[in-house]
């Protein structure tokens, strides 16, 4: 700094204040030396206080990016667990499915239609859904009507999802 940036009233800028020529100290530190001037002493700690600030935000933030990391990692091991288990459990009712349709088409129809009455419409529409043509309209002949409809709405229900994915 010099007295040569200083306006021809005496004053000058130093990092956005405007401070009087005869309050810098040219010799020693090159800084403003009035000391009970509140500006003054804004001006002396600007550069200290901006770098304890970016200090304290830089640490703040390497923080808050080690939790997500560790949040991410922590998701990242159940999303993948998740996954075993889903794939065991497709794998399980993939085998289930297969030899309980077996067992349904090889029952006789009355026998088969008590069965699925006691199961629920739900779980009995979609072993019938799975059932030959001809094994699952004997069944649900030998169902009593109310059983039998209560079935039929739900397979409706499960053609309209699949034509509508």
């Amino acid at each position: 700094m010099s007295a040569s940036n200083a306006s021809e009233d005496g004053w000058m800028f130093v990092d956005e204040f405007r401070v009087k020529d005869s309050d810098i100290d040219y010799e020693t530190t090159g800084s403003v030396s009035r000391r009970y001037n509140g500006e003054s002493y804004c001006i002396n700690i600007l550069d200290e206080a901006k770098e304890t600030r970016n200090a304290i935000l830089t640490e703040r933030l390497t923080e808050l990016e080690s939790q997500v990391d560790r949040k991410l990692d922590l998701m990242a091991e159940r999303i993948a667990v998740l996954k075993t288990w889903t794939e065991k459990r497709e794998k399980f009712l993939e085998k289930t499915n297969d030899s309980l349709i077996q067992i349904f088409q090889s029952m006789r129809p009355d026998a088969a239609a008590s069965q699925l009455t006691e199961i629920g419409p739900a779980m009995s529409a979609s072993i019938i859904a799975k059932l030959e043509p001809k094994y699952s309209s004997a069944i649900l002949t030998e169902m009593k009507a109310s059983d039998a409809a209560q079935i039929t709405v739900v397979l409706t229900k499960l053609a309209a999802q699949n034509d509508v994915q």
